[in-house]
């Protein structure tokens, strides 16, 4: 069951990057907005899960870029919100 839920969250984590890249592509989100960081953001812990309890560590490592990829841009749209 463990084996699973794993594989049920790595394929969320997929679902969620595809799906902010495809929003940015048809124009439906702005590359600056906090939705298409967050989708990023919790796709790629949901990914960087399923990769590390799989030992795929390439990929885990790759995950963890993508997360402070995220994080990072969730700052810069809070600091340009502010302005």
């Amino acid at each position: 069951m463990a084996d699973l839920i794993v594989e049920v969250i790595g394929w969320i984590g997929m679902i969620l990057i595809l799906l902010a890249y495809l929003l940015i592509t048809i124009k439906k989100l702005d590359s600056q907005s906090r939705t298409y960081h967050g989708m990023n953001l919790f796709g790629s812990i949901l990914v960087g899960i399923n990769a590390f309890v799989n030992r795929a560590y390439p990929s885990t490592a790759s995950n963890v870029l993508w997360v402070i990829v995220a994080i990072y841009g969730l700052i810069q749209g809070l600091k340009l919100f502010k302005k």
